[in-house]
């Protein structure tokens, strides 16, 4: 059994301290397991609140990206067989069978398009963009609500930066400042 680095750990740590989206460290912690496990495919489920259904917590591997967007295009033919074999089996097995195998989705991936996000005028187009996606009908008010988060999130780090600069540059101007006194 091969064992994931320190370097690797703290990495993902970083990411939960920093913040991030659970989506985002899950994502990470996937792809750490198969870059350090040659051949293997790692996806992470979540267990929804109800203690029943199963979720997609990660998974960004081709292979599981192709898996359920194959599931998507065959969902109607999965539902019609379905409510089909009701009729000749027990309807609560295969309520069961059906909710481990067609998890209610909480999350699917949005397509909004780039969002420049480098500075806070592109963050400010960027919140204006999003804004008229939800007033079109475009995204939903849950999901622009995620994607809103992570604008914050990076205006934070924005933020932070710009800090950070002014700081250096008071502490260098006070450190010139000492050394011409002395």
């Amino acid at each position: 059994m091969q064992m994931i680095s320190g370097e690797a750990v703290l990495d993902a740590l970083k990411m939960v301290l920093l913040g991030a989206p659970l989506v985002e460290v899950l994502t990470s912690v996937t792809r750490l397991i198969e870059v350090q496990s040659p051949g293997m495919l790692c996806s992470i489920f979540l267990l929804d609140a109800d203690g029943v259904h199963l979720r997609y917590g990660a998974s960004r591997n081709r292979t599981t990206l192709l898996a359920e967007e194959l599931l998507d295009s065959h969902a109607e033919a999965v539902v019609s067989q379905a409510l089909a074999l009701a009729e000749k089996v027990d309807a609560q097995m295969l309520r069961i069978l059906l909710g481990h195998i067609l998890p209610r989705r909480r999350e699917l991936p949005l397509k909004t398009g780039p969002l420049p996000m480098g500075t806070a005028a592109e963050l400010s187009q960027a919140s204006q963009k999003l804004m008229n996606k939800v007033t079109s009908g475009q995204i939903g008010l849950s999901d622009a609500k995620g994607i809103a988060d992570l604008l914050e999130h990076r205006r934070q780090i924005l933020e932070t930066e710009n800090l950070e600069k002014r700081v250096r540059a008071i502490e260098q101007k006070t450190d010139e400042k000492e050394k011409d006194n002395s």
